[in-house]
């Protein structure tokens, strides 16, 4: 299965349910580097809901980036029961305003959590999965709580990442000056 065909079977609901399958598949055991793979679309498709478009534009190699169908067949079984158990926690709550505002911010969200997915930093695509996982079932859900949860998440992930950046140029500012 590629990843335009996936798209397609996914999107029927909005963007939210895709982003939401690609934010699964980042919290999974990839090869290195697949994360910028994985990642990519998802910048995508956060800008398109920060812009208010309902579908998405991929590039011919994105598209066509094939997935084995097994593989994908048992990271989908595994993620039905965690979705089945969350699905009784979710209802429309909290939702205090429609249209452009609660897309824009999602859309920002989404993006920023999936520009720190796609780094090349080993075993840092965990949490901004996770973020952009509560952020998207509270968005396709319409339930603020797990968008609360999701925005929390993204200042952990945004907070790491900060704090990695700041270390590394502190150890490289320390190399350079020898001590």
């Amino acid at each position: 299965m590629t990843v335009g065909e996936l798209m397609e079977k996914l999107s029927a609901q909005g963007l939210a349910p895709v982003i939401l399958f690609f934010g699964v598949l980042n919290t999974m055991a990839f090869i290195p580097g697949s994360s910028a793979v994985t990642g990519f679309p998802v910048i995508l498709m956060g800008l398109a809901v920060m812009f208010g478009y309902k579908g998405i534009w991929l590039p011919v190699r994105i598209r066509s980036y094939m997935f084995d169908r097994e593989k994908l067949h048992v990271g989908v079984e595994r993620a039905v029961p965690w979705l089945k158990k969350i699905e009784k926690y979710v209802h429309p709550r909290l939702w205090p305003v429609y249209g452009f505002i609660p897309d824009f911010l999602y859309g920002l969200a989404v993006v920023l959590l999936a520009i720190i997915i796609t780094l090349p930093i080993p075993g840092a695509n965990l949490v901004p999965a996770i973020g952009i996982i509560l952020l998207s079932i509270g968005f396709a859900s319409r339930d603020g709580a797990w968008v609360l949860a999701g925005l929390f998440i993204t200042m952990m992930a945004l907070g790491i990442v900060i704090g990695a950046a700041a270390a590394a140029v502190h150890g490289a500012g320390s190399l350079f000056r020898g001590g």
